[in-house]
């Protein structure tokens, strides 16, 4: 019995004091003091998510940086990005997941971005996201769904105040 309470309290503390990846790389990414015309959707983002098919909201925190830019065929610029995201659930759970993004800019300034991710047959399979950025507002709007659920991220980009 004594082993068994020790295995418990040693498998509790790695759980508590444990700190995520993402977590590292929230802290570690800086908020930019203004937008990088080069990627504009670049930075820490942090919102609300809304799933369709429950009405559950909660906290979800983005991280999106630019990896690479190509030339579609018929001529755009299109840019990679990788985001990491985190969606709370109850402020108690959480799930993290990151994906591959293709943006392009649009003739009114808003970026157009989209993606997906085989999340796994329990997490609903595929997930599509299709949202867009507005550079001006430092506002991202997006949708999502995969076979189990459908919803909005709606987030805003964290900036450094200067004052």
């Amino acid at each position: 019995m004594p082993r068994l309470v020790k295995l418990a309290c040693l498998l509790s503390l790695g759980v508590f004091a444990s700190c995520s990846n993402f977590d590292y790389r929230w802290a570690s990414t800086p908020m930019p003091q203004s937008t990088n015309p080069s990627a504009l959707a670049d930075g820490k983002w942090e919102g609300d998510w809304q799933s369709d098919a429950t009405d559950y909201h909660g906290h979800v925190q983005a991280i999106i940086l630019h990896t690479t830019q190509s030339i579609s065929p018929d001529g755009k610029i299109v840019q990679q990005y990788q985001a990491a995201f985190r969606l709370r659930y109850l402020e108690i759970g959480y799930t993290e997941f990151t994906l591959n993004l293709n943006a392009t800019k649009l003739d009114d300034g808003r970026i157009h971005f989209e993606g997906k991710k085989d999340m796994g047959y329990f997490f609903g399979g595929i997930m599509r996201v299709d949202g867009f950025v507005y550079p001006g507002k430092a506002e991202l709007y997006c949708d999502y769904n995969h076979n189990k659920d459908s919803g909005t991220y709606k987030m805003n980009r964290l900036v450094q105040d200067l004052q």
